[in-house]
């Protein structure tokens, strides 16, 4: 276990919770400067992309060397952000918290080896089983730094 990571993988989420903490659903309609997107869609985004990281790691372990099949992204993100549309906002930040603390749980289990697993995936390119907990901690940043702004911006 990487113990670095973890922590890093606990204090990002504690970070996180900090930056939604309060937020209304009326606040949650606020779009985000970078794209069309609302703070609503950017959390259902986000609770879905935690989940499908944590897979995307889950079958890299199991498989060495996976090659991932193309998928639309953007079609992807479409579907699982209208999947969330009618949930409340508690419903969705609570599901992005239960998707971190099992990816944290699924990475707290591997060893140096198995975080260095190989694989393909049709967006990144070469990657390791680190390099997706690396771009979960960037994603939710990026993200992150979205949603903070959009609230500064009342």
């Amino acid at each position: 276990m990487d113990v670095e990571l973890i922590n890093r993988l606990e204090q990002k989420r504690d970070e996180f919770h900090q930056t939604i903490a309060g937020l209304t659903e009326q606040e949650a309609q606020r779009p985000l400067a970078e794209n069309d997107w609302t703070i609503r869609e950017a959390l259902s985004h986000l609770a879905s992309s935690e989940g499908g990281m944590r897979v995307v790691s889950e079958i890299m372990v199991a498989k060495k060397g996976y090659n991932f099949k193309p998928l639309n992204r953007n079609a992807w993100n479409a579907s699982e952000i209208e999947k969330r549309k009618e949930r409340p906002l508690t419903e969705i930040i609570a599901e992005w918290a239960e998707n971190r603390q099992k990816f944290i749980d699924f990475f707290s289990g591997l060893n140096d080896e198995q975080l260095a697993y190989e694989g393909t995936h049709h967006f990144w390119g070469d990657i390791t089983t680190r390099f997706v907990a690396e771009q979960l901690l960037r994603h939710q940043a990026e993200h992150q730094a979205q949603i903070a702004a959009a609230r500064d911006r009342g």
